[in-house]
């Protein structure tokens, strides 16, 4: 018989998980992870870039630095992505999908 799988229950000191309904309140949403295992059509925020400094300061200069939020559009698996950032597509490589950390953005509902 398979183990029993258990949703840990959301920290208080974490700010996105206080947005999220309780049923997408998992362990993957809160902890960060490389880009490359993102979804398409998703936003996440930067949490941290593991990238040479060369590297580094061109991602920063076309406006990928941590805290800010981008959203995926393309992921084929096997290393190519297209980000979106302030309305601007980038394509990323694979040494970027693996090195940049993000974390899930919360949708936000919309007040009706």
């Amino acid at each position: 018989m398979p183990p029993s799988l258990h949703i840990l229950p959301r920290t208080p000191t974490d700010p996105d998980a206080a947005s999220l309904p309780a049923s997408a309140q998992t362990a993957n949403n809160r902890r960060p992870h490389p880009l490359h295992e993102g979804k398409p059509r998703v936003a996440y925020r930067i949490m941290s870039m593991q990238l040479d400094a060369a590297e580094r300061d061109m991602l920063y200069r076309r406006g990928l630095v941590e805290g800010r939020v981008l959203r995926l559009i393309h992921n084929d698996f096997k290393g190519r992505l297209v980000v979106q950032i302030d309305g601007l597509h980038m394509i990323l490589g694979r040494n970027e999908g693996h090195r940049i950390m993000v974390r899930m953005k919360p949708m936000i509902p919309s007040p009706q």
